[in-house]
């Protein structure tokens, strides 16, 4: 005579409550965190806190929208924490709030020091203007000013002359491709910017 053992566990099969553990685990963390967080009254303790727990929700939790609000408290209180003007800003983007997206751009061009690194920054503040916002006009001046900071970053040269284009500015256009023609080495290159500097003469400016 056989014993009905449907709906009994497998042998062996110890997988019940395990899916919870790593969860409650990190949950654990976070409650710690946060009774820190409670009794901590100095402002850069504060913030890193709040930039553990932002860091906790998202990478542990799942949960991109505690994860952003947390950054978004740590950068009220310490707006030149760079990992979470980073973390904050990269959230903020998968949400589409790009006027907060810009703010934290902006902060991040206040304590940022090395020209190339600002480059690459305006570059992304314009590209954002361009491409997600339509304004084109200070999308221009983002470029340009990645330009003054950095000459030799192709994005910069790339997107300011698809934005001069944009804005049918012309004589400005064949100045930047002056410019690059003068800082390459390339001669195909060269040949092909005298190209584009001849076409538009012909095409585009008034010979009045």
């Amino acid at each position: 005579m056989t014993s009905d053992k449907k709906g009994a566990p497998a042998k062996g099969d110890d997988t019940a409550g395990k899916g919870t553990g790593a969860e409650h685990h990190f949950s654990e963390l976070l409650k710690l965190c946060e009774e820190e967080l409670d009794r901590t009254v100095e402002p850069g303790r504060a913030a890193r806190l709040l930039h553990t727990c932002g860091r906790l929700y998202e990478e542990c939790m799942g949960d991109a929208r505690r994860a952003a609000d947390r950054h978004l408290e740590a950068y009220r209180i310490m707006p030149g924490y760079l990992p979470n003007l980073r973390a904050a800003r990269r959230l903020l983007a998968s949400r589409a709030d790009w006027s907060t997206v810009l703010e934290l751009l902006d902060a991040e061009l206040h304590v940022s020091s090395a020209s190339d690194q600002k480059a690459e920054l305006y570059v992304e503040r314009g590209r954002i203007l361009e491409e997600r916002l339509g304004a084109l006009d200070r999308a221009r001046q983002a470029y340009a000013r990645a330009l003054e900071l950095d000459e030799h970053n192709p994005d910069a040269w790339r997107l300011l002359a698809r934005a001069l284009a944009a804005s049918q500015r012309w004589a400005e256009l064949d100045d930047l491709y002056a410019r690059v023609a003068a800082l390459v080495s390339d001669q195909s290159v060269r040949a092909a910017l005298l190209t584009l500097r001849g076409r538009i003469n012909d095409e585009r400016l008034d010979d009045n």
